[in-house]
């Protein structure tokens, strides 16, 4: 009996992974119960895993996380197709990836949002961006100003051995810093460059493992109780209330100095921007306000 219980339960795994789940999905490995193409994650890797599905499905091709579908595009004509020619079919963005829950602390912002309000957002952030100095002068002088930092810590150090890469970083992330925030990072301690850059390698090693996809996708939270997918969660948790609470102390700082009386005077760097639209939106009494 029980033979026939397991021989039914695999029939019917089998006949609803390999046609119903993928039959209208580009070809693909067979997806396990629950860890979807994991498997095929940790055999190949990161890095070869796509070269393998092209190599062995085509340029069009599937890969599960869990219970999602990936589509992975591999030549130009599919790209332009998809995301040019019906760029308003292929608009919309995955709403149930845990992880980036966890760690953005909502679906929300240019980077993951889609439709009205990220079109709304996009306008803002290149209105913005080109006042701010994008691709005018400014925002050479801003990046000369870095190089020229950099320049001059090198040759404090006597001529000794030293590693270029710190002082490229400091730069390159205070350029960005002082358009989002308004300060250079050497205006304040360095501590606080190396906690940012501490945030970002975190993440980037999270990201690079496979089951990171695997967890990302599980919106049951069924993968978390693992005791392996339970750590990594409670880690990408952990990153996140962290990163929470670091950008909200800079955005409470900020805010403390801007002067709302005046919100349609130019902003000086983005968050002063932000905050400034955030205030006209509320004050004007904008029922949509997208800008929360």
């Amino acid at each position: 009996m029980i033979f026939y219980l397991l021989f039914f339960a695999f029939f019917g795994w089998y006949f609803y992974g390999v046609y119903l789940k993928r039959k209208n999905y580009p070809p693909g490995p067979l997806p396990l119960p629950i860890f979807g193409n994991l498997h095929i994650l940790i055999i190949h890797g990161i890095a070869n895993f796509s070269a393998y599905l092209r190599a062995t499905f085509g340029d069009l091709n599937t890969l599960w996380f869990g219970p999602k579908p990936a589509v992975f595009f591999n030549n130009f004509n599919d790209i332009q197709e998809a995301f040019v020619k019906n760029a308003e079919i292929f608009a919309g963005r995955p709403k149930s990836q845990e992880l980036d829950r966890i760690i953005r602390g909502s679906f929300s912002g240019l980077l993951v949002t889609d439709g009205h309000q990220w079109r709304e957002h996009r306008r803002f952030a290149i209105h913005v961006m080109r006042n701010l100095g994008l691709g005018r002068n400014l925002m050479q002088e801003r990046v000369l100003a870095e190089v020229t930092w950099a320049i001059d810590e090198m040759k404090k150090e006597g001529g000794e051995e030293i590693s270029v890469q710190k002082y490229i970083d400091i730069s390159v992330g205070s350029v960005i810093n002082s358009i989002i925030f308004g300060y250079s990072l050497q205006e304040k301690s360095l501590e606080e460059f190396d906690k940012i850059k501490g945030f970002i390698q975190r993440f980037l090693k999270m990201i690079g493992n496979p089951a990171y996809g695997l967890i990302s996708a599980d919106s049951t939270g069924i993968l978390k109780k693992f005791p392996y997918l339970r750590e990594m969660f409670n880690e990408a948790k952990e990153l996140g209330t962290e990163l929470q609470t670091f950008f909200n102390y800079q955005i409470a700082e900020r805010k403390k100095k801007i002067d709302f009386k005046d919100a349609d005077s130019e902003a000086t760097d983005y968050v002063e921007a932000y905050l400034k639209e955030q205030y006209k939106n509320e004050k004007n009494g904008n029922d949509e306000n997208l800008f929360t």
